[in-house]
């Protein structure tokens, strides 16, 4: 158990030095400036249902559940993940489609500077990722 923590622990110091590493790549390239903020701004919504869905809750409580049933019956295991992956995609489109629709909303009713334009159009093309 200790060896896990281990291995679990310096991968996560890993994985923040690798992110430390990204945060000043990007700012040696695009400086502090509106661009960099636009991006970052944009790039949390969609990274956040990834971390969510791809990453979190939905995988850890799949993993052991599927495990178990692939032992019990393969059958049975593969109409589960079946079930769930439709599920996910059917939830995921409709959440990228009503951000695609608040962002129209946004802007067709509301006045906004090119800072905000910028952050609405960049969240409109990483939405689905």
């Amino acid at each position: 158990m200790i060896k896990g923590f281990r291995q679990i622990a310096s991968l996560t110091a890993v994985s923040r030095v690798f992110g430390f590493l990204r945060d000043m790549a990007y700012s040696h390239f695009f400086g502090a400036n509106a661009l960099l903020d636009a991006w970052t701004i944009a790039f949390k919504i969609p990274n956040l249902a990834r971390r969510l869905f791809g990453e979190g809750a939905a995988s850890a409580s799949l993993i052991p559940i599927y495990s178990e049933e692939l032992h019990k019956d393969r059958h049975q295991a593969k109409q589960l993940v079946n079930t769930v992956v439709t599920v996910l995609f059917i939830l995921m489109a409709a959440i990228i489609l009503t951000g695609e629709g608040i962002i129209w909303a946004y802007y067709k009713f509301f006045t906004s500077t090119s800072e905000t334009r910028l952050v609405l159009s960049l969240t409109s093309i990483m939405l689905p990722y």
